[in-house]
């Protein structure tokens, strides 16, 4: 075989392999797959209008509560979410695994497919219903909780949706959501109507705190990547609404973005001492908070700005006590403070008023000495005569 004999049956070689690809099955780079289902109430009719989303791929529900999701790329690792607003998912069926955050991951392998890739899953509906979330605002006080009427309310799932709820306490401070999810809310005073408050999660045991004082809490379940502890409200049905409820004896408790402590001035012999000067000066910002120590000895300061402070006290008699304390939200445990007697300061080896009983022993045996030389006549002046 020539050259050119040669050279015709590799490209006619591989003119062969190419068209082989051609006309072969296509890879799994060129095959999607679809998911049907189905979103019922609890007493199994469809719901129409629910966002369903299956790893980025969307569809909404028909009027049967049917959906389908094509073209996806892979059967693995698939997340789906179901959103309508006022509803919930509280079922799915076995393919699906909740997440404890709004998400849940579907898988189809023990599934086959018909010849379209397709994967019917409507014999196994997921069920929603409609939800509430009620509770009680308040805001922390020395002598109670005080209810927090008239304040503007947001809350958001953002797991499912950028929508945000809002409505206002009322004159009990109680106020009702229907959320979207059981899971991942965020909870926050409308920036326009926050007066300064921030909610006090650490005192709640079923949500954590954001740097912008809301509260991201769950409804239901555990969500350990928000340190959520597994509380799970309770919950009763109304007229197909199932209702959580925070009652009023635990409230969501709020507090201002200032704190109130005070200083008890004493003596070692546990006297108090009144007409102390106690100044608070912030590390931040050298704001200054001055207040006097009335008869029971205790300074008291109102609407600080919370942070840390240095604290200088004096009082005569009294050796200047300085410290550093940090002023938190809500009210602050009172602080004992203890003066110690101003020791005498040292001169030359004496302490301070010896030295000046020496001194003014000097200055008086000089004075006697310059009296005595005038009156005998030493210090007195010549006169010229004329």
């Amino acid at each position: 075989m020539n050259g050119y004999a040669t050279a015709a049956a590799i490209i006619a070689a591989v003119f062969f392999a190419a068209a082989f690809v051609c006309v072969m099955p296509g890879s799994d780079a060129d095959v999607t797959y679809s998911v049907e289902g189905m979103v019922q109430d609890s007493g199994g009719n469809g719901i129409e209008g629910v966002r369903v989303t299956i790893s980025s791929h969307p569809d909404t529900t028909a009027a049967d509560g049917s959906f389908k999701i094509t073209d996806l790329e892979s059967v693995t690792d698939l997340t789906a979410t179901f959103y309508i607003q006022g509803m919930a998912v509280t079922n799915v069926p076995a393919m699906f695994t909740d997440n404890k955050d709004g998400t849940y991951d579907l898988n189809l392998s023990d599934l086959t497919p018909d010849v379209d890739n397709n994967y019917d899953i409507t014999a196994f509906p997921v069920t929603m219903t409609k939800i509430s979330f009620t509770a009680y605002l308040m805001e922390l006080n020395s002598d109670g909780n005080t209810p927090l009427a008239g304040t503007k309310l947001n809350l958001s799932a953002d797991t499912l949706t950028t929508d945000v709820l809002s409505t206002v306490t009322g004159v009990d401070g109680k106020f009702t959501f229907a959320p979207c999810s059981l899971y991942n809310l965020t909870l926050s005073i409308d920036p326009e109507d926050k007066k300064g408050y921030s909610i006090l999660s650490d005192l709640l045991y079923f949500g954590t705190s954001t740097q912008d004082g809301s509260l991201v809490f769950s409804i239901k379940g555990v969500n350990t990547s928000l340190g959520i502890n597994n509380y799970e409200f309770q919950s009763t049905v109304v007229d197909g609404v199932r209702s959580y409820t925070l009652p009023e004896s635990f409230p969501i408790l709020v507090a201002g973005s200032t704190g109130t402590v005070s200083f008890t001035v004493y003596d070692s012999n546990g006297n108090t001492l009144q007409g102390a000067t106690v100044t608070l000066t912030s590390v931040d910002s050298s704001d200054k908070y001055i207040e006097e120590s009335k008869e029971n000895g205790v300074a008291t300061f109102t609407n600080v700005v919370i942070g840390d402070y240095e604290i200088e006290i004096k009082v005569g008699g009294f050796e200047e006590y300085e410290s550093t304390t940090h002023i938190t939200k809500g009210l602050n445990d009172g602080k004992n403070v203890e003066m110690s007697v101003k020791e005498e300061q040292d001169f030359f080896g004496m302490n301070f008023s010896h030295f000046m009983m020496i001194i003014g022993v000097v200055i008086g045996v000089i004075l006697v000495m310059v009296s005595y030389l005038m009156f005998s006549g030493h210090l007195e002046p010549r006169l010229e005569e004329e």
